[in-house]
């Protein structure tokens, strides 16, 4: 099998299985991932050979379309929230090397959590500011603040 195989196998199994965007960045990404291995001076049939069988990608990445996973699979890596994964070697890929999937994070959940964290963070500040901006306009720590200024000026002496 050839690259040009391989792409539409994965094309072929992927139809029908994910959007047309993941379909694409999929494609992209196997095409993009070949060509640089080749221009690092492997062979075709070597990269291949260690990506494995087109359509059990293809139902790894159409798994966790369906299931809501980030663990494998591919779109834009230049997008905000993406992250790096690993599936371990399948049978057919017994060297014991890993294959690299970039997951990007989408949707309103992820959203929510960090404009969560966000708030969190600003209630603590102004919080913090709100207890020292209290301490500074206390009575007590302006009493505290002169006997020790007096403290120090009777013992200088």
């Amino acid at each position: 099998m050839n690259r040009q195989e391989f792409l539409r196998r994965l094309e072929e199994a992927l139809q029908g299985e994910v959007s047309p965007q993941v379909l694409q960045s999929n494609l992209q990404y196997y095409q993009n991932y070949i060509y640089d291995e080749m221009r690092k001076g492997r062979s075709e049939e070597e990269i291949l050979a260690e990506l494995g069988d087109p359509r059990l990608i293809a139902r790894t990445i159409a798994d966790s379309q369906n299931s809501g996973s980030s663990s494998y699979g591919y779109e834009d890596s230049r997008s905000f929230g993406s992250r790096y994964t690993y599936e371990e070697p399948s049978e057919e890929n017994h060297r014991g090397s890993y294959s690299f999937h970039v997951r990007k994070f989408s949707g309103i959940v992820p959203t929510l959590i960090i404009a969560a964290i966000i708030v969190l963070i600003l209630f603590l500040l102004s919080t913090v500011f709100a207890v020292a901006l209290k301490l500074l306009l206390s009575p007590v720590f302006w009493t505290i603040f002169a006997v020790l200024i007096l403290w120090r000026i009777i013992t200088k002496k």
